[in-house]
């Protein structure tokens, strides 16, 4: 099963979900209950079994993942 990273719109928590792809989304933000919007988790395990950046800081208009800012020095 999928871990899918999703983001509150109105507070910024980000949680993980392990669920199936036929699986509803979570309905609110545990938090404040807010919209949780689905975001591209930032890191994979390579075929090496290292782990590597999937989304680079560095394209312009991509959020790196780990502080959900955008663009180049966005950490």
């Amino acid at each position: 099963m999928p871990i899918y990273e999703y983001v509150c719109d109105s507070c910024g928590e980000r949680i993980e979900v392990l669920q199936r792809l036929s699986d509803p989304p979570p309905e609110s933000c545990p938090r404040d209950a807010g919209t949780l919007i689905r975001v591209l988790s930032a890191h994979n395990v390579g075929g090496d079994g290292v782990a590597t950046t999937s989304i680079s800081s560095e394209q312009p208009g991509m959020s790196c993942g780990t502080c959900g800012k955008l663009g180049p020095g966005c950490s």
